[in-house]
């Protein structure tokens, strides 16, 4: 299930990746698990907010 969390963290965290200083919590946000927060997360969310 998408929460708040992920939806404010990718949100917010868009662009982000495991180079991040903040990494550890942006990560969550990084629903496709490949490292980084992008277009493709969000759209993932979009969809499951969708379902």
């Amino acid at each position: 299930m998408v929460g708040k969390s992920e939806i404010s963290g990718g949100i917010n965290g868009d662009g982000k990746d495991t180079s991040s200083p903040d990494w550890q919590q942006a990560k969550r946000a990084d629903v496709n698990g490949d490292g980084r927060i992008d277009i493709a997360d969000l759209a993932i969310v979009a969809k499951k907010i969708t379902e």
